[in-house]
């Protein structure tokens, strides 16, 4: 699934964990963050939170924390709540 498919006609709906969406509203919130202060601010190790960016890499069809921040962020957009 690319940015195009996400913010595109006919999106299918992306189930991420209540903890993969934590660690993208740190960095929503916070921008330019490192895993280092995602963890700290979940309460969790660094490699949690790498486990998580993975996942949510995959899930949104991504490789790189912009190309997540803006397929989320649009996603957010179209499914508020």
């Amino acid at each position: 699934m690319t940015i195009e498919t996400i913010c595109g006609e006919g999106e299918q709906e992306i189930k991420i964990t209540d903890r993969e969406r934590d660690v993208l509203e740190q960095m929503v919130r916070h921008g330019n963050t490192t895993m280092r202060d995602i963890a700290e601010a979940l309460v969790v190790s660094e490699r949690t939170v790498q486990t998580h960016l993975a996942n949510l890499y995959r899930k949104f069809g991504v490789n790189n924390r912009t190309s997540l921040y803006r397929a989320y962020t649009c996603h957010r957009r179209q499914n508020p709540g």
